[in-house]
C-alpha cells in the first residue's frame, strides 16, 4: 500500500462513493481493523470520498468535524444535498469539515448560491458537478469497464479540467473497492493528470 502525499495539492483527487461498505470488510479492509478506523485507512491511499445525504446529514457537527482528524490536509469530502432540506442548515452543518469540504452538491441545476450544481456535455458514464469556473467533481460509471477502459474515461475528460483547480474523480460500479480508485489515480499519474 502507497502512501497519500499529504500535503501537495494534487490536480485530481481519487475516491468513491463512502468508505463504509459492508462488503468491503472481507474484501478491502484488513479483517481486524476496527470500523472506526477505516476512514483513515481509506484516506491512507485515497484522497476524496462524496457521501450521499444519508451518509451525513445524520451526523451532527462534533462528528463531522472529527472526520478532519482522520484525513491528511488534501483529503475532501464532497457531500451531496438533500433538496427536500434546507441549504442553509445544510451548509452549516458541513462547514465542521472545516478546509475538507470539497463542496456540496446539487441534485439538479441551477444551484442555489456556493453550491456545485450538475454540468451538461459530458462524456457517455460521466456525471459532473461544477461551478463558475468549471467541474469539480466527476461521477464516473465503471461497471463492467476493464482498466484501459477506464483510463478512456480519463482522457475523455482531460479537456475539461482545470491547472489552476484539482476535480475530484469517483468511480461507482457494483463490487468496486477503494483498491480499483487507487488503481486508476496510478494510471492518471502515468499520464500527467495527477
Amino acid at each position: 500500500m502507497s502512501k497519500q502525499n499529504n500535503t501537495a495539492e494534487r490536480r485530481l483527487r481519487f475516491g468513491t462513493l463512502d468508505w463504509r461498505q459492508s462488503d468491503w470488510s472481507q474484501s478491502y479492509y484488513p479483517e481486524d481493523l476496527p470500523e472506526e478506523w477505516q476512514l483513515g485507512y481509506y484516506a491512507n491511499e485515497l484522497s476524496a470520498v462524496l457521501l450521499e445525504p444519508a451518509a451525513w446529514c445524520d451526523q451532527g457537527e462534533q462528528a463531522l468535524a472529527g472526520w478532519q482528524d482522520e484525513t491528511h490536509p488534501g483529503f475532501r469530502f464532497y457531500l451531496l444535498v438533500d433538496a427536500t432540506v434546507d441549504v442553509q442548515a445544510q451548509t452549516r452543518r458541513a462547514a465542521a469539515l472545516g478546509d475538507r469540504l470539497g463542496g456540496l452538491l446539487w441534485p439538479e441545476a441551477p444551484a442555489p448560491a456556493g453550491v456545485l450544481a450538475p454540468m451538461a456535455d459530458l462524456p457517455e458514464r460521466v456525471r459532473g458537478w461544477g461551478d463558475a469556473q468549471g467541474l469539480r467533481l466527476a461521477l464516473l460509471d465503471v461497471a463492467g469497464l476493464d482498466l484501459r477502459q477506464r483510463r478512456g474515461l480519463l482522457d475523455a475528460l482531460a479537456p475539461r479540467l482545470d491547472d489552476a483547480r484539482s476535480t475530484a474523480v469517483i468511480l461507482v460500479a457494483p463490487g468496486l473497492t477503494p483498491a480499483d480508485a487507487h488503481e486508476l489515480q496510478t494510471v492518471a499519474e502515468l499520464m500527467g493528470l495527477a
